[in-house]
């Protein structure tokens, strides 16, 4: 104890006598430091971090419908870092792969449960660094299905015009939460629908779409 009491006196002292020397003592301690400690990657400083969109697949069928994958960053990251994330040559593989293999399973959307698609993308999505966040669809069979009245007699006074084709409102779509608890945790099936009022549905309401729960402008 007695000899790091004289030990700093004797710098204190030192650092009163040669404030230069002192001053670069202190920055060549500090630089050497900088040199032997790890460096945060440039993509890792540069704005702020939170979950971004790293990326979003588009998975088209014969008709051109569509089946959209959005993947979310697994973790807080710069927008920069979520941009490589999404950009990674075995992530942008895995994304080529999916639309080979639905092109092959699902050459037509328009039947297709969006709960299978998902369970097909679940497949190739092979990054830890990112996640499915939403899975939805489009396309003008889609907007058909979804529009036009089944035919029953509760449905047919209803006017069709509520689901719109540009803005996709009224198309079916499933979220992080809706996947997790069907593949992880073996509860049922729950369909969401762009701007419903209505949050679940139980089924996939192809064609018997009940019109009376969304909005309209």
């Amino acid at each position: 104890m007695k000899t790091f009491l004289k030990v700093i006196c004797i710098c204190i002292v030192f650092a009163i006598i040669h404030p230069i020397w002192t001053i670069l003592i202190i920055f060549g301690i500090v630089s050497l430091f900088q040199c032997v400690l790890p460096q945060p990657d440039p993509l890792d400083r540069i704005g702020p971090k939170m979950s971004y969109t790293t990326n979003i697949c588009h998975v088209r069928d014969t008709l051109s419908n569509q089946f959209h994958v959005i993947y979310c960053s697994s973790n807080p990251v710069t927008k920069l870092r979520a941009e490589e994330i999404g950009n990674r040559e075995h992530v942008q593989a895995a994304e080529d792969s999916l639309q080979e293999e639905a092109s092959r399973v699902f050459p037509d959307f328009t039947n297709v449960d969006i709960y299978d698609f998902t369970k097909l993308a679940m497949k190739y999505s092979n990054e830890l660094d990112q996640y499915i966040q939403t899975v939805y669809a489009d396309g003008y069979t889609f907007f058909e299905m979804y529009k036009n009245p089944s035919g029953d007699s509760t449905m047919s006074s209803i006017e069709d015009t509520i689901v719109d084709y540009f803005s996709t409102r009224g198309m079916p779509y499933i979220e992080k939460e809706e996947i997790d608890d069907y593949f992880m945790h073996g509860k049922p099936k729950r369909y969401r629908y762009y701007e419903s009022i209505q949050k679940y549905y139980e089924r996939d309401e192809h064609i018997t779409h009940c019109y009376k729960h969304f909005t309209r402008e």
